[in-house]
């Protein structure tokens, strides 16, 4: 790409909240707890896709031109909606035990759908749409291979990639887990991300090296007794409720003992998906190690007193040393709080507004680029 279109260069003012509001952990519960679910959006079709291994995961569907079209509960369909508009394509994933109908989720995909007139498709990972899966498998920090599949699905029946012109845009964003899954996929798939006509990324409050944020999340009385232990459960009774055919990798009785996160990925995503330990596999899916191999626009947004991390475990540009990644940290916001007070409150995202400036940014960057139009086309 030419020198002129350097991801790197994008600036991310820093985020600061009233003097009431700037506790790390203030923060983090009154941005899942205060903030509001957007007005005026809503998603128009469920769609289910199936997959290689004989199991499914469901996307929300947000297209314009379909208002009349609300998903009922239980209405779920085979195929991706046909689009009527050449609009961007916004492809969002949450965080764990998330879902598409959660805060974050909803205000990334009403900042697309509305904010940036794309045609929105937020993934439930497996076991998060409402509904037990049919496999043992569920997802996990590195998992990306639906998120692919959902790429290609998109591709292929909604907005091909033609040789002789640009496809719509593809954008990917998200946050936490759903955030390090689409940073793996960009580091580890580049040519993937390259056919596929990935246009850019935006994510934030990313776990770059889980190695040494995990201990973090799982110590002290509000990380182990408010944040973990709710992942902890919400886990612990989706893996009780299912009824599955075949014989588990895991040992349920030591799932249904784990306290904290660790112990489940122990118990739990290590013997399901084949790593060692929960230690193997923070090592082989954590997202710091892929960023240098990305090509594709990335912003990654990160509070420096986020309780779910190691101060350490943010990375320096110097080590990045990649121009198609711009590390944006703000000195407040906890885990996915960016709490600003009555403004968050009325359903305004300090968050939201600088991903859709990065995505509007890198596309202008894109159309005047020609070089790196015709290395993407």
């Amino acid at each position: 790409m030419s020198a002129a279109f350097a991801v790197n260069t994008f600036k991310v003012p820093d985020f600061i909240p009233p003097l009431w509001a700037r506790n790390a952990h203030f923060q983090t519960i009154a941005g899942a707890l205060l903030t509001r679910a957007p007005k005026g959006f809503h998603y128009t079709h469920r769609v289910r896709l199936h997959t290689p291994d004989g199991d499914w995961f469901e996307v929300d569907c947000a297209v314009h031109g379909a208002h009349d079209e609300r998903v009922e509960p239980g209405e779920v369909q085979d195929s991706l909606p046909a689009t009527r508009a050449a609009r961007p394509l916004a492809v969002v994933l949450h965080g764990l035990e998330s879902c598409s109908r959660g805060i974050q989720t909803l205000q990334l995909a009403n900042m697309l759908y509305n904010g940036l007139g794309a045609n929105v498709y937020a993934m439930n990972f497996r076991g998060c749409s409402g509904e037990p899966n049919a496999t043992p498998k569920s997802y996990h920090l590195g998992e990306t291979s639906d998120l692919k599949l959902l790429i290609e699905e998109l591709r292929s029946r909604v907005a091909p990639v033609a040789s002789d012109e640009r496809a719509q845009p593809l954008l990917l964003s998200g946050f936490s887990l759903g955030g390090n899954v689409i940073c793996k996929y960009l580091g580890e798939f580049v040519e993937h991300a390259r056919l596929f006509g990935v246009t850019a990324a935006a994510v934030y409050c990313v776990p770059f090296d889980a190695l040494a944020s995990q201990p973090v999340l799982d110590s002290g009385f509000i990380r182990r007794y408010v944040y973990s232990r709710r992942f902890v459960r919400s886990i612990q009774n989706k893996l009780k409720n299912r009824r599955l055919s075949t014989k588990v990798p895991y040992d349920l009785e030591r799932v249904l003992r784990a306290e904290t996160i660790g112990e489940i990925d122990d118990a739990y995503i290590a013997p399901t998906y084949g790593f060692k330990d929960r230690f193997d596999y923070y090592r082989k899916c954590s997202c710091g190690q892929f960023l240098g191999g990305v090509r594709t626009p990335l912003l990654i947004i990160n509070a420096r007193d986020d309780p779910f991390m190691a101060p350490s475990s943010l990375p320096i540009p110097e080590e990045i040393r990649n121009p198609m990644v711009c590390l944006a940290y703000t000195s407040y916001g906890g885990h996915c709080g960016f709490f600003s007070g009555m403004a968050t409150v009325r359903g305004d995202s300090w968050i939201g507004s600088h991903l859709q400036r990065f995505f509007e940014w890198t596309l202008e960057q894109q159309l005047n680029d020609q070089d790196y139009v015709a290395r993407c086309t």
